[in-house]
């Protein structure tokens, strides 16, 4: 994969080189990389794809995946709306008053209809977890919060799932690992990426209206 994602020395902030002009070609992008923070330079030619490359040549197979993972939570912190496959919600044992068990009815989420989303927060420190994107969201008239992982190098492992649990942190995992083996990757790519394919869910509960 090339990278296609860069920060710029000044600001901090993430540069897509989709986004460069001709003028920023080269080291006058003023970008590093978000891995190693080497100096990138921008490669803009007409018979090459447009990409970052490591001015001293030592990019590495983390600088590739530290790349993607960051362009995975930029795309969907300017994402709109995202469709989520059906999730099967959690069925709870109760007790009527005459002390029969019994179980509330399991229903489906999501599916067919997309999630709109209101705001989203990359890296947002929530009690002892970071997440990676923080969306509040609306589904069908319902606010819910949602904490969204990003799979480049390994899923959500089992210390960090148990403090989701204990924080009631409503959470999905996108895997865009497979990326990695494409040469071009942009914001485009990314974001028509369909998620069906790398959806986990680590934790959703029943929605209350």
């Amino acid at each position: 994969m090339k990278i296609p994602i860069g920060i710029d020395k000044n600001t901090s902030k993430v540069v897509l080189i989709e986004d460069l002009t001709e003028e920023q070609r080269g080291l006058k992008s003023n970008c590093i990389c978000p891995e190693c923070k080497s100096d990138l330079v921008a490669r803009m030619g007409e018979k090459t794809i447009k990409h970052f490359a490591h001015h001293r040549g030592n990019e590495s197979e983390s600088c590739q995946e530290t790349a993607l993972h960051l362009l995975g939570k930029y795309v969907l912190s300017k994402l709109k709306t995202i469709p989520l496959i059906d999730f099967d919600n959690q069925t709870y044992s109760r007790k009527d008053i005459l002390g029969r068990s019994y179980s509330t009815e399991n229903k489906s989420l999501f599916g067919k209809k997309k999630i709109e989303l209101k705001s989203a927060e990359v890296e947002k420190t929530i009690g002892t977890v970071r997440s990676d994107v923080f969306v509040s969201a609306v589904y069908e008239g319902v606010d819910l919060d949602i904490n969204f992982e990003i799979k480049v190098w390994h899923k959500v492992d089992d210390a960090k799932e148990d403090k989701l649990k204990v924080l009631e942190l409503n959470t999905v995992e996108i895997d865009i690992s497979n990326l990695l083996q494409e040469r071009d990757i942009g914001f485009k790519e990314v974001k028509q990426w369909d998620t069906n394919h790398g959806i986990r869910k680590v934790k959703f509960e029943l929605l209350k209206k």
